[in-house]
């Protein structure tokens, strides 16, 4: 290994230096589909990680870029589980190409009719106490034609913001009227935080029972069913208001009926030590900002990367790049903001701007030239760079960038990795590929924004000397949904 070029000692308060190794890593294939064992024994010997760490899938021929929920719980899950077992060592998974990297919506099941009957029930009561509590607002005139609680929480924020203009009486009374809707633990703090008052309302009363039941099911995300059973839904009450309630439960009907229960096949594949946990929209990722949780050997979220994109050739080029490459001071980094403040955009895109003008400024006090594009326009730069991270054109891939070997490519966009293996597709990630970066980041699916990685603390993290895969996990909030990672996991800006 070649010697440190430069030290970084961005963010050492909060990541240690603990980096990933490669007998941490396991690799899993379809032997059914030419190439794909190839390319992990490629890997495997490029990166010297133990031969006996490659998982060996059958998937069929004709795996494709999806797969049902039913078949991934059978086909992939399972046997993942079983060899990992055996591998206790293993905190990371490189998913090798031949490997569907989409889990598709969950079908309707019939079995679960009785216990969507129960939430159907649970949910209508609250609907109608929700109601009912905000009859007794004043001028409480609900917007139908939003969604419900949408709707709930305009009304509330201008009743609470007409509250703050009055006296102390009003807003202690406008606190027992709303206190249902928040729950013993919020009301409290809403009060203090709102009003500068202490505030109790006798009529809501939690036990430590209801503590116990909501922190064991909510913290590890357990399904409807074991929900249903321990009273999870009448302690979230308690504790929290009948929003809080109505959201889970809501949900919980969501998942049953197959909404929002698609995923990354790879982020689905980081809980893998998880159990009964729910399957409709996201789980929070720990590791998101937490260097210590990274760095922990028992931690529970697996770590994953995929080597994959539109033909074995590129995929062979990007494990032969990563290697190789290093960072070195001078090279190009490019930047494309979206001038979101100017263009009066939502709060989380003026954020997300702010975000890539933070790690354009880490790459620029490490030595990097930097380009910044500052208007709504996608950067017409031909320049070769090592690092790009920029914004917003979905479906409408139109870089001029030169990639130079080993370099990494972050578009900001929705379905950016929705058909990656597509060689004739617009999207992101497969041209990028094509162009010459060797990793990028997409989503498989509408992400929303906010469960983006956040382009600051990626390059942060890569510039203090973590993994490609580690300054992902970093960087990004959220498991179980719809972003992946394609690049070498062990693949690293310096030595």
């Amino acid at each position: 290994m070649k010697a440190p070029a430069i030290i970084f000692i961005l963010f050492a308060a909060s990541i240690s230096y603990c980096r990933l190794l490669p007998g941490e890593v396991a690799v899993v294939c379809n032997t059914d589909v030419p190439g794909s064992l190839s390319i992990a024994n490629l890997y495997t010997k490029t990166r010297k990680i133990p031969e006996q760490h490659i998982i060996q899938l059958r998937l069929g021929a004709q795996a494709g870029d999806s797969i049902s929920r039913e078949k991934y719980s059978s086909k992939v899950y399972a046997p993942v589980k079983k060899a990992l077992d055996d591998l206790p060592e293993v905190r990371c998974l490189a998913v090798v190409y031949g490997v569907p990297y989409k889990i598709r919506r969950q079908d309707s099941s019939d079995e679960n009719s009785s216990q969507l009957r129960q939430l159907i029930v649970i949910r209508e009561r609250l609907k109608d106490e929700i109601k009912g509590v905000l009859s007794r607002l004043n001028d409480p005139q609900l917007n139908d034609s939003k969604p419900f609680l949408m709707a709930v929480n305009s009304l509330l924020f201008e009743a609470l913001e007409k509250a703050a203009d009055q006296g102390r009486a009003a807003q202690i009374e406008f606190m027992d009227t709303v206190s249902p809707l928040y729950g013993s633990r919020l009301s409290r703090k809403m009060a203090r935080e709102e009003f500068g008052i202490k505030f109790y309302s006798p009529a809501i009363k939690s036990t430590f029972s209801d503590s116990d039941i909501y922190d064991q099911l909510s913290q590890k995300h357990y399904n409807y069913s074991q929900r249903l059973k321990r009273g999870y839904y009448e302690a979230a009450e308690r504790l929290y208001g009948k929003l809080e309630a109505y959201k889970a439960c809501r949900d919980d009907i969501e998942q049953i009926k197959g909404i929002k229960t698609g995923a990354a096949l790879d982020s689905e594949l980081s809980l893998l030590d998880f159990t009964n946990y729910r399957i409709h929209g996201y789980i929070e990722n720990e590791f998101f900002r937490n260097g210590q949780a990274l760095d922990n050997q028992n931690a529970k979220t697996l770590m994953v990367s995929r080597l994959d994109g539109p033909g074995e050739g590129i995929v062979k080029r990007m494990i032969a790049n990563s290697a190789e490459k290093g960072y070195y001071p001078g090279e190009k980094c490019v930047f494309d903001l979206q001038n979101a403040a100017e263009q009066g955009l939502a709060d989380a895109y003026v954020r997300y701007d702010s975000y890539i003008q933070k790690a354009a400024d880490i790459f620029s006090k490490e030595g990097c030239t930097t380009e910044i594009e500052e208007t709504s326009e996608l950067t017409n730069s031909q320049s070769a760079c090592m690092f790009y991270i920029g914004w917003y054109s979905p479906s409408r891939y139109n870089c001029k960038l030169e990639f130079i070997p080993g370099s990494i490519a972050y578009h900001i966009t929705s379905f950016g990795a929705s058909e990656l293996r597509d060689k004739q597709s617009r999207s992101w990630c497969p041209n990028l590929l094509s162009d010459g970066a060797d990793a990028v980041i997409g989503a498989v699916a509408e992400p929303v924004l906010t469960a983006m990685p956040r382009p600051d603390l990626f390059a942060g993290a890569l510039l203090d000397g973590k993994t490609l895969v580690e300054a992902f996990y970093y960087s990004k909030p959220q498991n179980s949904w719809k972003v992946l990672l394609i690049g070498d996991p062990l693949m690293t800006l310096n030595y």
